[in-house]
């Protein structure tokens, strides 16, 4: 491999810090509008570059994405908050019929924590008369609130599942894979980023211990329309059964 590499070390740096410019073509890959592409996604695929209103309807249904802004001679982070979007709740992402746009009562920050830092958006809950609480408008988008009542940060299913493998396989603290969170955020100031590395114990804990006793009493299966029934697998009960010893170990340490 690396006797292939040498002679293409400078081609391979050269492609490399190209990323880093914005090209010569300036318009807008979703509405072609020329000299308004200023935006682009670090974690879309092959992402080029977006108009601010193209960006923010895009990420609709990525809103976890880290969103660069074209300053005239670099990127640089921007928030998806700062370009007016907002993160809906409780109609598969789109706005609730009765959601008042004015914002008087929801357009306020929520912290969502996700495996790949922590962000920051305005909210705007469901408000149907018979539409579901806060807390279960969060599980149904796949987010653990963090409180009950009045939630206000929330970590995706998937980070509770990445940081359980990251303290399986390689011993990592809570407070540690916060710290981490926190650098991936805000590189050269991450003490700017506030999340509780408590919660992530306090969530973590509520989030699989009630799931793990469930599959270990046999009480866990799931019956789908077609007539079949899904079991956890034997892999999946092993893991968890070793997640929960690991959460008590934590928890009691912790404690």
């Amino acid at each position: 491999m690396m006797r292939e590499w040498l002679p293409l070390q400078d081609d391979f740096q050269h492609a490399i810090l190209s990323l880093e410019g914005r090209g010569t073509d300036d318009s807008c890959t979703s509405c072609q509008a020329t000299n308004a592409g200023k935006y682009r996604c670090e974690d879309c695929y092959h992402s080029g570059l977006l108009c601010q209103e193209c960006c923010v309807a895009y990420h609709a249904r990525h809103p976890f994405h880290s969103i660069r802004q074209w300053t005239g001679k670099y990127f640089q982070s921007v928030a998806l908050q700062a370009l007016g979007f907002v993160l809906h709740f409780g109609h598969g992402g789109s706005p609730c019929p009765a959601y008042d746009h004015r914002y008087d009562n929801s357009g306020r920050e929520f912290t969502v924590v996700d495996v790949d830092g922590v962000y920051t958006h305005r909210v705007a809950w469901c408000e149907c008369t018979n539409g579901p609480e806060r807390w279960k408008q969060l599980l149904q988008a796949k987010l653990y609130p963090a409180s009950i009542q009045y939630p206000k940060t929330a970590f995706t299913f998937r980070q509770l599942q990445y940081y359980g493998i990251d303290t399986l396989e390689c011993g990592v603290t809570a407070s540690s894979f916060m710290t981490k969170l926190r650098r991936l955020t805000n590189l050269h100031h991450p003490e700017t980023v506030a999340v509780c590395s408590i919660c992530l114990l306090v969530e973590f804990r509520q989030c699989y211990l009630p799931l793990i006793h469930r599959i270990e009493a046999g009480s866990w299966e799931e019956s789908h329309g077609n007539g079949t029934t899904w079991r956890p697998s034997a892999h999946l009960v092993l893991l968890m059964t070793q997640i929960e010893h690991l959460v008590l170990v934590i928890w009691h340490g912790f404690a």
